[in-house]
C-alpha cells in the first residue's frame, strides 16, 4: 500500500468518525488542530535558519559597498523618469 493511499484511507476513516462526535467535541477538535497547525507554521524550519544565515553572509560580503539599496532604487527611478521624459 502506498503512503498516499494509506493517508487517504486514514483521512476517510477520520472523516467517518467525526460523525460520532457532538458539535461541541468537533469544535474542540477543530480548535486543537488549528492550534497545532499554527505552531507548525510559526516555527522556523531548519532550512529557513540556514537561508537566513546565508543572507547574513552575503550582507557581510557587500558591507563595503557605499550605496544602500534604497539609494540605488532612487537613482534607478531618476533614470526611468529621465528616459520617459525623452520619449
Amino acid at each position: 500500500m502506498s503512503t498516499l493511499s494509506a493517508r487517504q484511507q486514514h483521512f476517510e476513516k477520520i472523516r467517518k468518525l467525526l460523525a460520532y462526535l457532538s458539535t461541541e467535541e468537533q469544535s474542540r477538535l477543530i480548535s486543537e488542530i488549528s492550534s497545532n497547525l499554527h505552531k507548525k507554521i510559526s516555527a522556523p524550519s531548519p532550512a529557513m535558519t540556514i537561508s537566513t544565515a546565508r543572507a547574513e553572509t552575503v550582507k557581510g560580503k557587500y558591507a563595503h559597498v557605499p550605496t544602500s539599496s534604497s539609494r540605488f532604487a532612487q537613482r534607478k527611478q531618476e533614470e526611468i523618469d529621465i528616459m520617459s521624459s525623452i520619449r
